[in-house]
């Protein structure tokens, strides 16, 4: 369950941060259009394991072209000041330097959100249209945890551009950062109910 805290006026990126630093261990706060939503920590056995098989094999990939970029999963923020918006990715791809004690990530190059049902609509609605802004980020991708499906979002010259991936050989490319995953790899023991709609959407 992912709900609204109930708070009398939007906050700043900043103001959350200090709310934020006394939240329980158990619990996982954002700030989305200045509201907080709070839910538990942790989540289904799939989408862990699509957070694990993304990160590990992104970070073999990115290691065996000898790229500079490294992946960060869940722990890892992203404050966009102008959004009112402070989120935990479930990854979060960067190229720039990264201190042992930074808590945020300045400089995304990539961004991925495995969807839940309970925090689908804000994944592909709010937190995408903050990312969008981010003139570091050159991918997203909604990877549906239910069946397989990744919405993918490119920065081109002219503009984003969605495209879908659906079959095991398809391959999830992170533009200007130097790998690609195919999806065979991303749902790797991930067994799906035919039955449940998608949650990524048509």
């Amino acid at each position: 369950m992912n709900y609204p805290l109930m708070r009398p006026r939007r906050l700043t990126v900043a103001e959350f941060r200090e709310l934020e630093a006394q939240a329980p261990d158990d619990e996982r706060w954002e700030l989305i259009n200045g509201v907080i939503y709070k839910s538990m920590a942790g989540g289904t056995r799939a989408h862990n394991a699509i957070v694990q098989n993304v990160t590990s094999a992104l970070l073999v990939s990115l290691r065996r072209s000898g790229s500079p970029c490294r992946p960060y999963s869940e722990n890892m923020r992203l404050d966009i000041e102008a959004a009112e918006l402070s989120t935990l990715p479930d990854v979060v791809v960067t190229c720039a330097p990264v201190s042992d004690g930074a808590k945020a990530i300045d400089k995304p190059a990539a961004v991925i959100e495995v969807l839940s049902r309970s925090t689908s609509a804000r994944d592909r609605t709010d937190k995408l249209e903050a990312y969008f802004t981010l003139a570091s980020v050159r991918t997203i991708a909604l990877i549906d945890q239910e069946a397989m499906l990744v919405v993918v979002h490119t920065r081109t010259e002219e503009g984003w551009l969605r495209s879908k991936l659906t079959d095991p050989s398809d391959r999830l490319e992170f533009a200007g950062v130097g790998a690609s995953l195919a999806l065979s790899e991303i749902y790797e023991e991930i067994a799906f109910d035919q039955t449940r709609p998608l949650i990524a959407g048509p």
